[in-house]
């Protein structure tokens, strides 16, 4: 939940100029970019990778165009965390054959793609894109929503899972 308090007060920074938001969203990153140093190896773990993963690299993002008390030095540290804590996972479960429901693959891409744009990897971003339009998890676009029915991997669960994958379907487009 911290990366996720990070992400709103980056928000309510932008919203309202309150600097003690900004202050608060960098403090909460810079502290686990002090100490973070794996993810536990579970089955979780890459989907814990993806949600927090994305919510550090838009909140980097934000910050690092928007908050000019952010030092180049923060951003590396951030940016250090990502690459070998949260990376790695991600990277792993590209490289593993399919085992999950389609949310994970989708939720695992969203991250990716916002740490490739966060870093302005053009190659990177393209396996992100690769990965979504021609790879054989269930949280690809092909296995995703089914061409007959219009539906997606996840209606036969739940409507939370189904509403949460279509949000992230949205917030990749």
């Amino acid at each position: 939940m911290d990366f996720a308090a990070a992400h709103m007060n980056a928000l309510m920074w932008c919203i309202t100029q309150e600097e003690a938001h900004a202050k608060k969203a960098l403090d909460i990153l810079l502290a686990y970019a002090d100490e973070l140093e794996l993810i536990a190896s579970s089955n979780d773990a890459p989907l814990l990778a993806g949600f927090e993963s994305f919510r550090i690299a838009f909140t980097a993002e934000i910050l690092s165009h928007t908050y000019h008390k952010m030092k180049e030095d923060d951003i590396v540290k951030i940016n250090n965390m990502l690459r070998s804590v949260f990376l790695p996972v991600i990277n792993k479960f590209y490289n593993t054959p399919p085992y999950t429901n389609g949310n994970w693959g989708l939720i695992i891409t969203r991250a990716h793609l916002a740490m490739s744009i966060l870093w302005n990897d053009v190659d990177m971003y393209k396996t992100g894109i690769n990965f979504l339009l021609q790879g054989y998890d269930n949280g690809t676009l092909t296995n995703y929503i089914d061409g007959d029915t219009g539906q997606c991997q996840e209606s036969g669960r739940d409507q939370a899972h189904t509403q949460l994958g279509m949000g992230v379907l949205a917030s990749i487009c």
